[in-house]
């Protein structure tokens, strides 16, 4: 750079001022830490210093003014933009990506800097490099990435797409070429640019699909909004089509041509839904029958966008229930996952702060966000605009808990923002920006995608390279309760909890005014999940069939205290719950499973018996098999095998029933090459001697577990609706902190998670891992003193003689018990459970 310029034209990355470059910014006046080895890592989570983000502007940021003039020496011989104008496929010598500018130096004087620094925004990673000698760089992707990242088609491995090319930008380090690659993928890329030829309205006959296209800066394409939902409506039956259930009969719409509030008609209708930020709007109550007046400006902008795709129904929350009736507002709220599951569309407001904001480019224009253009060469640079992940992320209606459940059941969402209207089904994305009238992936029928689905699932070697998502994308809020394929969906091992699980974790990053809507705002998300996989309901927001498992979720971030409910719910707290099950509680091996009964308040607060397992009860139930059924099956076969066990015993079997109990002896041996039974007891068919080295006879869980069903509790204390009666396995155990030198071997978190069990009779403590951020304080807490955990689940921890113990820290007075984290515990063998003291407790878990 000539140093005249003194950096008075410099556009600085960082502050997004005039004047200097990132390197001179006074905002970012701070050195990034000496990495340790294993800390050398562009994916590092290191965070930035508070001070630098607090200083640091976030998107999305409004474009400078576009200006006329010559382009700068760099830019005027860049050949990475001609790249897109072509048609031919990218090959490998494409794939080099172009350097724009050593020390990100962009300047305000040349049109195509300015485009380049209004579409590039420096991510965390990025932000740890460009101290150093960096360089910012160009690099080609595939416009289908912007809205489905994962897809995969034949010929992408050779650069070969029926899909338009885009540019953007990356930042890479010189001295570092491996560590500091540009890590940054085309739909990780805050913006990207595509090219068209000037004065042409639509990409010339024969171009590749998805190529980008010009956005009206005052009004929405209503044309091509219909065109989307209309495509959908023929094309998306399955996963697409609205669920008219009996409970929309008692709901209320507006009728938007006479603004009547009316009941929903007896012979059905489409209607739209609106979601959107309600914000401190005070909103007056209406009943049925009554005229609307005038109402907050994004309700009257939805009922416009409603008659203009020409539906005469819409569903406002705030106008259809009246918000002064307590009973009506209980009624209703039940009926939330019906609403938005049959919705014809629902209109999402992303950008508005509350419902006077409106719906950009329809009764407003105000904070909208122009489509960034550079006219170079004869043709004129696009930007393809941010990615609706990105969207929705930096907007206040994802911070909105209600939201979560109206974006993720709505078969069809149309989302507004500042910058244009996305659609999303929940088979396919669509934005203004890219032209998706000729795209492959958004022609195809529901059956043409089953076909490919299954075929890929089928074939192993394929579906190790695409996955499901290769071929039907994931979307961002797609239903989970509405595969595609049944087929497919039977071929992928779903675990329940997993599912549970990463839908309570999106739920809780999200805030809510008032903590007694924990349950409430989740309320739909939980009708489908009963629907679908938890025929016995949920327990405050638990899965009753999963309760063990279910009791060990924990928190990724500093949870606030929710008083309304109970402390051993995620719903009794305020915070970020993790969808990652701890370990001992991932798989739900029934063999390893230990004896739990759980009982609820029933009526006069009277214990209700709703979780009971024991291992055995399996076992028992097979040998109360009437005894003449039993010698039928053995004499039928006298004459074709010979009894003798010694004889006739799998011997891929014989060494595991030598060391199991007797009762697990003769099942095994009833029950043969039974693969089903196999699995019951926890042999699995692929792994024939998974238990040689478990001696269940020596297993104190078993043993606790063969004596229970004996056993019946005396009289059961009375309960209150916050508690819950727990009769399960506790163990003691005395914690002791991780010595210093394991924070230099270990990951922070892992370390702060870390500490140690010492069992008697074994020379070297057992390693231990509580989970959460409050970890480590919690173990310095009650290091040394003695604990007691109720185990609530185990499993295998690779080698087939370690088990997982997943535990609940509990705090036990007396026959009470309050839920303080959760933990797991790896032992070597199980017999080392012994150690731990293991006994049966009875007690009301708070």
């Amino acid at each position: 750079m000539d140093p005249a310029l003194n950096y008075q034209d410099c556009l600085c990355l960082f502050c997004r001022k005039k004047g200097h470059v990132v390197g001179k910014c006074p905002q970012y006046a701070w050195e990034w830490p000496e990495p340790r080895d294993q800390d050398v890592d562009s994916d590092s989570e290191s965070t930035l210093p508070p001070g630098v983000e607090r200083g640091r502007p976030y998107p999305p940021f409004n474009p400078l003014p576009t200006i006329e003039g010559a382009l700068c020496q760099r830019c005027s011989q860049l050949d990475e933009l001609s790249r897109i104008a072509s048609h031919r496929p990218i090959v490998r010598e494409d794939m080099d990506d172009e350097a724009l500018a050593s020390g990100e130096k962009l300047l305000s004087t040349c049109p195509l800097c300015r485009l380049i620094f209004d579409m590039t925004y420096l991510t965390d990673d990025e932000m740890k490099v460009v101290g150093i000698e960096t360089e910012l760089v160009l690099v080609t992707g595939w416009t289908i990435h912007r809205l489905e990242p994962d897809l995969y088609w034949k010929g992408l491995g050779r650069r070969n797409s029926p899909y338009a090319k885009c540019v953007y930008t990356s930042v890479t380090a010189q001295c570092h070429p491996v560590v500091y690659r540009p890590h940054c993928l085309v739909e990780q890329a805050t913006e990207a640019i595509g090219l068209i030829e000037i004065g042409e309205a639509r990409q010339p006959h024969g171009a590749p699909a998805l190529g980008v296209r010009q956005v009206d800066p005052k009004t929405p394409n209503y044309r091509i909004i219909k065109d989307w939902l209309h495509r959908c409506e023929d094309l998306h039956h399955l996963t697409c089509r609205p669920l008219v259930s009996e409970e929309l009969k008692q709901i209320k719409l507006i009728n938007v041509e006479t603004r009547q509030i009316v009941m929903y008609p007896p012979a059905g209708c489409d209607y739209i839904a609106l979601s959107y930020v309600w914000g401190c709007v005070e909103q007056p109550s209406y009943k049925l029958g009554e005229i609307l007046p005038t109402v907050p400006a994004t309700l009257q902008d939805a009922m416009v966008v409603t008659g203009t795709l020409g539906k005469q129904y819409l569903w406002v929350d705030s106008l259809c229930i009246d918000q002064k009736n307590s009973v009506e507002k209980a009624t209703q709220m039940a009926f939330m996952s019906a609403i938005y599951s049959g919705a014809w569309a629902t209109i999402i407001c992303l950008s508005g702060q509350s419902a006077r904001s409106g719906l950009p480019r329809v009764g407003t224009l105000q904070d909208v966000i122009p489509q960034l253009s550079c006219e170079i060469w004869g043709k004129k640079l696009l930007s393809v605009m941010p990615t609706l992940s990105d969207q929705i992320d930096w907007s206040p209606w994802a911070s909105r808990a209600w939201a979560y459940q109206e974006g993720l059941l709505s078969p069809r969402r149309l989302f507004f923002t500042n910058h244009q209207v996305y659609f999303e089904c929940n088979s396919v994305q669509c934005c203004e920006s890219l032209d998706d009238s000729s795209s492959p992936f958004h022609l195809q029928s529901e059956e043409q995608r089953r076909v490919a689905l299954d075929e890929v699932v089928q074939d192993q070697e394929e579906s190790d390279i695409t996955g499901p998502e290769g071929v039907i994308g994931r979307g961002v809020l797609r239903d989970p309760f509405r595969p595609i394929s049944r087929a497919a969906e039977a071929q992928v091992d779903v675990d329940n909890l997993a599912m549970y699980l990463r839908l309570v974790h999106s739920y809780t990053m999200r805030e809510m005014s008032h903590d007694a809507d924990s349950l409430n705002a989740f309320s739909a998300v939980l009708t489908r999940l009963e629907d679908n996989y938890y025929k016995r309901g949920f327990l405050q927001g638990l899965p009753v069939d999963d309760l063990p498992r279910a009791l060990s979720w924990y928190h990724l971030t500093l949870p606030r205290r929710r008083v309304d409910f109970p402390a051993w719910s995620w719903a009794g707290w305020e915070g970020w719950v993790n969808e990652i099950a701890v370990k001992g509680a991932k798989d739900d091996d029934k063999a390893l499973m230990p004896p739990l009964r759980i009982w609820k308040a029933g009526c006069d607060d009277s214990p209700e018996l709703i979780y009971n397992f024991n291992p055995t009860l399996d076992i028992m139930k097979e040998l109360e098999r009437p005894a003449e059924e039993e010698n039928e099956s053995q004499d039928g076969g006298d004459d074709e095998k010979n009894t003798d066990p010694e004889e006739n015993s799998d011997s891929s079997l014989s060494s595991g029933v030598e060391v199991i109990s007797e009762v697990w002896c003769h099942i095994v041996t009833r029950i043969g090459n039974d693969s089903s039974q196999w699995i019951l007891l926890g042999i699995r068919p692929d792994d024939e001697d998974s238990y040689e080295e478990i001696n269940f006879e020596n297993d104190p869980v078993f043993r606790l577990a063969k004596i229970l069903p004996d056993e019946t509790p005396a009289a059961l204390p009375k309960i209150n609706r916050d508690e819950m009666l727990v009769e399960g396995i506790v163990i003691q155990l005395s914690l002791t902190e991780p010595p210093d030198y394991y924070s230099d071997s270990e990951s922070d978190d892992e370390y702060n998670e870390l500490c140690f069990v010492k069992l008697e009779g074994q020379p070297e403590p057992q390693r231990m891992r509580f989970y959460g951020p409050n970890a480590r304080q919690l173990v310095h807490q009650r290091n040394s003193h003695r604990q007691e955990f109720l185990l609530v689940s185990r499993e295998h921890a690779g080698s087939k003689q370690q088990i997982y113990n997943a535990l609940l820290l509990v705090d036990l007075d007396g026959d009470v018990a309050s839920r303080v984290a959760v933990a797991d515990l790896r032992l070597v063998n199980v017999e080392l459970l012994d150690s731990c003291k293991p006994e049966r407790r009875l007690f009301k878990l708070k």
